[in-house]
């Protein structure tokens, strides 16, 4: 209930999360021929495989992986196995499935290997903190450091 008011960041970032993740399955879901639908499952896992390995993109990839995982998705049963058939989107498939279960320690091993590169909310928040333990509020002048406040904000 708080969440708006407490964390609005948080919030939308969960907004657009969940935006995001249903635009996904809208584009899958409303194409009745089965072709396309593989097609589209194949473009998102490339899209995936991509973000994590070349761009080291981890939010993507993670709502890709949200869509995969889906029960929508999983009740295509014929349009997931022959996306299977297909042995490198299979393991493409299985390696996110891995990277993105349970507990995300495969993640932050994964992050520590390969820095981000192209911005993301978990690579902002450890330099927004650098930044705001690292700045002081009043500047020696006695005026609010709106460096400090703009780079947070």
């Amino acid at each position: 209930p708080d969440g708006e008011m407490n964390a609005p960041n948080v919030i939308n970032i969960s907004k657009r999360f969940n935006s995001f993740r249903a635009l996904l399955l809208k584009t899958i879901v409303m194409h009745g021929d089965k072709a396309n639908r593989v097609k589209l499952l194949k473009r998102y896992i490339e899209v995936a495989t991509e973000c994590l390995n070349d761009l080291h993109n981890y939010e993507t990839p993670l709502i890709i992986y949200a869509v995969l995982n889906s029960s929508i998705i999983l009740e295509l049963k014929e349009t997931c196995r022959e996306v299977k058939k297909i042995i490198i989107l299979k393991n493409q498939w299985n390696y996110l499935i891995e990277l993105y279960n349970g507990s995300f320690d495969a993640v932050r091993q994964e992050m520590q290997l390969n820095p981000v590169v192209v911005p993301c909310f978990l690579s902002i928040r450890q330099e927004l903190l650098r930044n705001d333990t690292s700045r002081k509020d009043i500047t020696p002048q006695g005026l609010n450091n709106i460096l400090k406040h703009k780079t947070s904000s």
